[in-house]
């Protein structure tokens, strides 16, 4: 058998009765596969409620992304998130009867993750905790989101995205829903903030990354010195 995992090869004598009985510690118990520690956590079921519609973050199949578990670096694994639960989930990474076994790795231990070109940072605080996209890191400021599907019910369960965006600041992360949460975390620069927000035609609304982006950007480079 040839186990493959993030880039890596390496070549193993396969007990098949020891892997089906534990795959974890039968990777675990392999010379020369520094990576098996990916698999490390549980198989998870994942549980279709919705013919319409998913739980998942942009696709429900598995894509390729990167993920830094324990403070090592994992790319070329395939991922996929459940935003409904704040799940990352893992394909597990061997070619055996396995490999399209869904593994949840242990969350508190994923400190951040790569999937559709969108970065998400792991966040442990009081107010916010889980997984957060992170949209602008400048010098003076930081904006995420927090990606969520919640459900309601017609003739059938459906996910509806509600995304929730939160600016860091001063050792602080503020809820942002629209302008006037803006305007009230910089009181002083409410004539600035109005005119860019009106001479560049920002809509800011949930859904509109760009805009948030741009504005928090402009006032990370031209007032964030001043604050």
């Amino acid at each position: 058998m040839t186990l493959s995992v993030t880039g890596i090869s390496a070549q193993y004598k396969l007990d098949a009765r020891q892997l089906k009985l534990d795959p974890y510690a039968w990777l675990d118990q392999q010379n020369d596969q520094q990576n098996s520690g990916i698999v490390n956590g549980e198989y998870y079921e994942i549980k279709r409620i919705s013919k319409h519609s998913h739980q998942f973050f942009g696709d429900d199949s598995w894509v390729l992304g990167e993920i830094i578990f324990r403070n090592q670096l994992f790319d070329s694994v395939y991922l996929t998130y459940d935003i409904h639960s704040d799940l990352l989930l893992i394909r597990h990474p061997t070619q055996y009867i396995y490999h399209n076994q869904p593994i949840k790795p242990v969350q508190e231990q994923i400190s951040s993750f790569q999937i559709l070109e969108h970065q998400f940072i792991r966040i442990d605080e009081q107010k916010l905790n889980g997984f957060y996209d992170l949209l602008f890191s400048g010098q003076n400021l930081r904006l995420v989101v927090k990606r969520h599907k919640q459900t309601y019910v017609e003739n059938s369960v459906e996910f509806e995205p509600d995304n929730r965006y939160y600016l860091h600041k001063d050792g602080n992360y503020l809820p942002l829903k629209r302008k006037s949460s803006i305007l009230k975390i910089f009181p002083g620069n409410k004539k600035d903030i109005k005119t860019f927000i009106n001479r560049n035609r920002l809509d800011i609304r949930p859904g509109n990354d760009s805009d948030y982006i741009r504005i928090i950007d402009y006032l990370d480079s031209q007032i964030g010195n001043s604050l």
